[in-house]
C-alpha cells in the first residue's frame, strides 16, 4: 500500500505540474474544432470560420458571421454548451497557475536564502507522523529547523505551514549541505530504514562532528550499530 500511495501521489503530481499545458492544449483543440466545423457545416472560409468560433466562445454577443443553416445552429449550440464551459474553466485555471507560481517562485527563493543564514538549527529528515510531532513542539518552542525529505513539497501541509524544506535525498553530502547541516545543532533521522539510517548518521557525523544526532532505529540490533 505505501508504494502505490507514493505512485499515486507521483502521478497526481506530474499531471499538476503539466496542468497548464493539458489544458491550453483542449482550449486550443475546441477553437479549432469550432473553426473546422463551421468551415465544414456551412462552407465557410477559414476567416470567418475562426471569427464565428471566438465569438460564440467568448459569447461576445455579436452578430452571425452569415446566416446560420439548422445544421449550423445545433453545432452552434453544442459549442456554446459544452465549450464554452470548458474555455471558461480552462482560463481560470491557467490564471491560477500563473498567480500560484508566482508566489510559490517568490517562497522558494525567500526560503533558500533563508536556510542558507541558519546557525545552530534543527534538521529533520523524515516528515512522517513522527516528524510531524517534532514540527510542531519546535515550532511552538521557537526554534528553527529544516525539513529534509525526498517528497517534501508532496506534503500540502508543510508548504501552508511555511515549513523551511529540502526536497531531496538525505543520502547524499549536497543535500544535507543544502539543509545547512555544518552549522546545524541537532540532527533527528525518522526514516524507516535502518540501512538508510545508519548511512545517513555517517554522513551527519563527518560534516559536523560536533552535531546531536538522533536516530529513529526498528531493532536493538540496528540501534547497536548506529550508536557504534
Amino acid at each position: 500500500f505505501p508504494i502505490l500511495q507514493r505512485r499515486i501521489s507521483a502521478v497526481i503530481m506530474d499531471f499538476q505540474k503539466k496542468r497548464s499545458v493539458i489544458i491550453l492544449l483542449v482550449v486550443i483543440g475546441i477553437f479549432i474544432t469550432g473553426t473546422c466545423g463551421y468551415m465544414y457545416i456551412e462552407g465557410w472560409n477559414f476567416s470567418d470560420a475562426t471569427y464565428m468560433t471566438i465569438i460564440t466562445l467568448t459569447t461576445a454577443g455579436f452578430g452571425e458571421v452569415h446566416p446560420l443553416s439548422e445544421a449550423g445552429r445545433w453545432f452552434t449550440s453544442g459549442l456554446l454548451i459544452f465549450g464554452m464551459g470548458i474555455v471558461a474553466f480552462s482560463v481560470g485555471i491557467i490564471f491560477n497557475d500563473i498567480i500560484i507560481s508566482g508566489f510559490t517562485g517568490l517562497w522558494e527563493k525567500r526560503m533558500k536564502k533563508k536556510i542558507t543564514e541558519l546557525q545552530n538549527h534543527t534538521i529533520i529528515c523524515g516528515y512522517g507522523q513522527m516528524g510531524k510531532l517534532v514540527c510542531k513542539e519546535l515550532t511552538r518552542l521557537k526554534h528553527e529547523f529544516v525539513i529534509l525529505d525526498r517528497n517534501a513539497s508532496g506534503h500540502k501541509d508543510i508548504e501552508s505551514l511555511r515549513y523551511l524544506y529540502i526536497d531531496g535525498d538525505a543520502t547524499r553530502d549536497e543535500v544535507l549541505t543544502q539543509a545547512g547541516v555544518e552549522n546545524a545543532k541537532v540532527f533527528v533521522c525518522l526514516i524507516p530504514n535502518d540501512g538508510d539510517a545508519l548511512y545517513i548518521s555517517l554522513a551527519v557525523r563527518a560534516l559536523n562532528p560536533k552535531c546531536f544526532i538522533i536516530v529513529l532505529a526498528s531493532s536493538i540490533e540496528a540501534k547497536t550499530k548506529i550508536l557504534r
